[in-house]
């Protein structure tokens, strides 16, 4: 009973002590601690990105919300949803990743509008300021700078697809 007590503080420690001393967590960790990722976190989960595999970094995610997942046309989430197509699943998360760089929106405000930046889909995404709003192709930068100690991230109010998966 006492070693269980002990492995219960250990586990506390291990998780909230490098918060505690200014580091930041990871792209996933803050994914599945944040409520307004829920459904993203559930899809990292069955695409098989867990903080076990995730890599070092730096990255960008392009984090869509619950509300952005609810515009989602039913039949796309059922085939996005469906085991055998994890595969595509991954594709569409990836899209909403780009790789090498940890761009804050300082940075994506000042980018000459439009720019295309690669994704770990291995296709670009398009950035472009309209009316002092940060656009990712058709989605809207809501919130932004959300450190990790892998990356940045910022939310955005709809689902990117890759060219090839658009419906």
């Amino acid at each position: 009973m006492k070693s269980a007590a002990m492995m219960v503080v250990l586990v506390t420690l291990l998780y909230y002590v490098p918060f505690s001393i200014g580091q930041h967590p990871t792209i996933v960790q803050l994914v599945k601690r944040n409520d307004q990722f829920k459904l993203l976190a559930l899809a990292l989960e069955a695409a098989g990105v867990t903080e076990a595999n995730e890599m070092k970094g730096p990255y960008t995610l392009f984090a869509p919300n619950d509300a952005a997942f609810a515009k989602v046309p039913v039949s796309v989430v059922e085939r996005l949803s469906d085991p055998k197509n994890v595969e595509e699943l991954f594709r569409v998360l990836s899209y909403h990743v780009v790789v090498g760089r940890a761009l804050t929106a300082a940075q994506l405000q000042a980018m000459s509008s439009p720019t295309r930046l690669k994704t770990l889909a291995d296709d670009f995404l398009t950035v472009a300021v309209r009316n002092n709003q940060v656009k990712i192709n058709n989605a809207t930068v809501v919130a932004k700078d959300l450190q990790a100690s892998n990356g940045i991230i910022h939310t955005i109010d709809s689902v990117l697809m890759p060219p090839a998966t658009s419906g």
